[in-house]
């Protein structure tokens, strides 16, 4: 077998990490199959270390399979207890206790009362932990059959150190002897004697070199005998004794073999003695002598009745042997009063024999002779102090053995072997001042009692008595520190006994709630003491009190349960601000603020209370989600920008806090500029020239600020995109001459107006002009009071066209135009800069002021970001970073449109350039204009858009 090391075990690697289970079954018995609890190697157990969880006797076991069986190969009993801190027990094995273990060995335990070991639950192979519910007490070297029925997913706080084992050792060698040459083959030479102090170990003999051949060696009892006719010669035999692990010892025996030999002398044959029945102790009975010039030994061969207790042994000198009463004998007059022994004594090669005959006398039973009796004892004794020595007289002088009995399962008495009576305990808490006690003596042989002692306490003390203490009450949690929570009185007849009183707190979490005068006997809550019945985790303490006058201790307990009290609702910010847009009815506009209750299971209601935005919002009163009642249109009247409701958080109690809620709606582009007609029809004449309007298209949008302001431009695509365009407020101009054209010609096109939302919305309408000749009275327009509002028009000869510009003349009013409308954008931006805004002239675009709204300064701001806001995204940081809330300033839009800018190979035109106020500082925001240049078949077009 493999040698076990310091570092082998078998079981688990760390008990305590096994302790989540615990099986309160009583007197079950296991062994363990699994691999981690089988033995790896060949040695000996020198710790065990297990987790428990109660107190005990915990038999640790090693089996080893017999067949179908387990033989127990050792045991040790380990006394297990329960520390302060941790269950984690080691225990250190004496050397002559280590059981001697083999590979395939395992692991087993029982206990006779409640199972101490802890377990936790695993995977682990079926048919491997077997138990069995009723198990017996089996002796070592016993076997036993464990019923199949395996646990499983168990792993045990068991670990078992290994160590190496001890050698065995011969204990009558190395050793010398002489024989002669007529001992007969078979005769025993020699038999060697050893020791092992490892428990269990099994040992094997043989030799170490070559055997002589007249001798052999029983490799089981290691005896040597005689193998053949002996012929006189020294022989030198090493002797090995080997354990179950290999480890051995080798010595020399010696046999030297002589010439002829005489049988043994018995001197005094046949013997007659006698014995008590009573005997119990090893008795010498009857002294052999024995005479032979060679070594000798003598033994019982058989006895009348066979088994009879006794034994022989050397004493004196070698020639002198003793017959003896073994020890524990447990003689019986009446069952045999006699027997015979027949003795047998042989120098190796002879033997002779003779009889002893041993004669039984009866016992005669023990007399008490001082009871029955009374006497009397101060209550004062010290424990354990004797104060009545019960005598009894025996004919034979036996030793005497006392043992008594009384009728209080309290008593406080007790006697020892030798008679001895004393107190177990204070006789000044004895609950009686008189008891009889029944004393009993053996001699071994005969039990003769009861014989009664009346015993009278004296001295006795009188005990304090706890009054008016209540058994139980309760605390409401909000109760303040240092409040007394009661009182109570106590009372001792003895006037000179000095009281004291010490309390305990289970769980002993309330020591930290509660104190205690023990002065005044008045329990108080402790200062500091927090009494919140959410926070603490115990709500109900159990308190003891000891009262003692230093001679008898009484107790009293109350039962102290924290009482609820209900607590309020707290939003964890007083007020929320929220900017949304404008929305359809039951849209989600915002959260309210998280909220603390300390009542655990408290459940609670959202209250609108008051405000403005009653009626517009909504909110609801399991979730506190706040949502439009109804469809909000800031387009409508009556619907404001700015809201405020106040809303409630109410528990079961009726207990509310109030959240303070300001809401900012934004105007959304929802509504598409709509024109005045569904359609426009001009009439112009062919010698109309460019430049000159031809009708206006007028569009509104009922949304506000920058979401109604409106653009018009002719639909890029249509071929008369280049022919027309459109002035900021709907006026159509003609950039071309209609002189080439037929007459009755009827030109057709789209004016989109689109307004300056994000995204942004646009109509369409179809307009027709009618080219008449020069001398037909022109129909007046369908549409009038046509505006010219920031419009600075000019017309210029197309240089890639020029059957439309056909003299010099047209090119130079083009020219002197566009200069002057160059002039006059950077007038116009100059005075922009320098806030020059009194015009003469009406602005399409009004400045549309957004009420400022500055809400008061606040303790404390929940942060919303609004899911719904687009274009303006705000986060409240706060009363103390942000006090007035971000509100965007409108802008004054002013729009300079210039057709007609042209070079030598191509043309912009409806170059239009918007400007815009913002915070009073005037920019250039938006450009956009058509560029047309030459191609294969007249010009092409391409829409140009600068933003700024």
């Amino acid at each position: 077998y493999t040698q076990c090391t310091s570092t082998d075990y078998a079981g688990v690697g760390d008990p305590a990490s096994r302790t989540q289970q615990y099986n309160d079954k009583i007197g079950w018995g296991y062994v363990v199959r699994l691999p981690d609890f089988v033995f790896p190697c060949c040695g000996v157990v020198e710790n065990w270390e297990v987790f428990v969880e109660d107190a005990g006797d915990l038999q640790m076991q090693v089996w080893r399979t017999s067949g179908s069986q387990e033989q127990l190969i050792g045991e040790n009993v380990l006394a297990a207890t329960i520390g302060s801190t941790a269950n984690e027990l080691l225990f250190n094995i004496a050397v002559p206790e280590q059981i001697t273990v083999v590979p395939g060995d395992a692991i087993g335990w029982q206990t006779a009362g409640v199972e101490v070991l802890t377990y936790e639950d695993t995977e682990t192979p079926d048919e491997m932990i077997w138990h069995d519910e009723s198990m017996p007490d089996v002796p070592v070297s016993g076997k036993h059959t464990f019923p199949k029925n395996s646990l499983k997913k168990r792993m045990y706080a068991v670990k078992a150190y290994l160590a190496a084992g001890t050698p065995p050792q011969f204990t009558n060698l190395p050793a010398s002897l002489s024989i002669t040459d007529a001992v007969f083959p078979g005769a025993t030479v020699f038999a060697p004697t050893m020791s092992d102090v490892n428990v269990g170990d099994t040992h094997n003999y043989t030799h170490a070199g070559s055997l002589p051949t007249y001798f052999s060696i029983d490799p089981t009892s290691g005896v040597v005998k005689v193998a053949k006719v002996l012929v006189p010669a020294t022989f030198n035999i090493y002797m090995v004794v080997t354990d179950v692990c290999g480890l051995e010892d080798i010595q020399q025996l010696t046999v030297t073999v002589i010439g002829p030999n005489h049988a043994p002398t018995l001197e005094n044959m046949p013997g007659i003695s006698h014995v008590v029945e009573d005997a119990v102790i090893e008795t010498l009975v009857y002294n052999l002598t024995v005479t032979d010039s060679d070594p000798i030994s003598c033994s019982i061969t058989d006895t009348v009745p066979s088994n009879a207790p006794f034994l022989f042994k050397i004493h004196g000198t070698a020639s002198e042997y003793g017959i003896y009463l073994q020890g524990g004998a447990n003689l019986s007059y009446s069952l045999q009063n006699s027997y015979e022994l027949n003795i047998t004594c042989d120098d190796s090669t002879l033997w002779s024999w003779g009889v002893v005959y041993v004669y039984v006398q009866p016992n005669s039973p023990p007399v008490f002779t001082n009871l029955p009796g009374n006497t009397t004892v101060s209550a004062l004794l010290t424990t354990g102090t004797p104060f009545f020595d019960v005598v009894a007289s025996d004919a034979e002088d036996t030793y005497l053995i006392y043992t008594m009995t009384c009728g209080s399962s309290s008593c406080p008495f007790s006697i020892s072997s030798g008679g001895k009576v004393f107190a177990t305990s204070s006789l000044l808490d004895s609950e009686f001042l008189v008891y009889d006690i029944e004393v009993y003596v053996t001699d071994g042989k005969h039990s003769v009692g009861p014989q009664l002692l009346n015993i009278q306490i004296k001295d006795r003390n009188n005990p304090p008595a706890i009054n008016n203490l209540p058994s139980s009450l309760l605390l409401p949690e909000d109760t303040s520190p240092m409040t007394s929570i009661f009182s109570f009185m106590v009372t001792d007849s003895d006037v000179i006994d000095s009281l004291s009183c010490l309390i305990d707190v289970q769980p002993t979490s309330g020591y930290s709630l509660f104190t205690f005068n023990s002065t005044s006997f008045t329990l108080y809550t402790k200062q500091g003491a927090i009494l919140d019945y959410e926070l603490i985790n115990d709500k109900t303490y159990n308190i003891t009190f000891t009262v003692s006058d230093n001679t008898d201790t009484v107790f009293g307990s109350a039962v102290i349960t924290i009482q609820d009290v209900n607590d309020s609702p707290v939003f964890q910010a007083s007020a929320l601000y929220l900017w949304v847009n404008e929305s359809e009815a039951h849209t989600i506009i915002g959260q309210l603020p998280p909220y603390v209750d300390q009542d655990i299971g408290d459940s609670i209601l959202y209250r609108m209370t008051n405000g403005s935005g009653v009626g517009y919002v909504s909110v609801n009163e399991s979730t506190g989600i706040l949502s439009f009642s109804l469809d909000y249109d800031s387009d409508q009247s009556g619907m404001p920008s700015e809201i405020h409701i106040n809303i409630d958080i109410e528990d079961n109690g009726g207990l509310t806090d109030t959240c303070f809620v300001t809401i900012y709606i934004h105007d959304i582009n929802d509504n598409a500029p709509v024109f005045s007609s569904t359609a426009y029809v001009f009439t112009v004449n062919s010698n109309t020239p460019f430049g000159s309007s031809i009708g206006s298209t007028v569009a509104t949008d009922i949304d506000e600020g920058s979401n109604s302001m409106i653009s018009y431009r002719i639909d890029p695509t249509s071929s008369l995109n280049s022919s027309f365009i459109v002035s900021n407020d709907g006026l159509i101009v003609s950039l071309t001459s209609f002189s080439t054209l037929p007459a009755n010609s009827i030109l057709t096109f789209k004016v989109i107006a689109e307004d300056d939302g994000s995204p942004s919305l646009s109509a369409e309408v179809p307009v027709t002009v009618i080219v008449a000749s020069p001398n037909t009275t022109q129909p007046t327009p369908q549409q009038t009071n046509v505006s010219y509002q920031n419009n600075l028009m000019a017309s210029a000869t197309e240089t890639g066209n020029p059957q439309n510009f056909t003299d010099t003349t047209e090119w130079t009013i083009l020219v002197a135009i566009s200069a002057v409308g160059a002039v006059l954008l950077l007038i116009l931006l100059a005075c922009q800069f320098h806030q020059c805004r009194n015009r003469s002239d009406d602005q399409k675009y009004q400045e549309v002021p957004q009420k400022q709204q500055t809400p008061k300064p606040l303790p404390k701001l929940h942060r919303v970001k609004s899911s719904s806001m687009r274009d303006n995204d705000f986060w409240n940081q706060g009363a103390e970073g942000n006090e007035h809330p971000p509100v965007r300033r409108a802008m004054s839009q002013k729009m300079l449109s210039l057709t007609g800018i042209s070079n030598g190979h191509s043309r912009v035109s409806n170059l239009r350039t918007v400007t815009e106020d913002y915070d009073n500082m005037p920019r250039i925001v938006k450009t956009t204009g058509v560029r047309e240049s030459p191609g294969f078949r007249g010009l092409t077009s391409e829409r140009t858009s600068l933003r700024f």
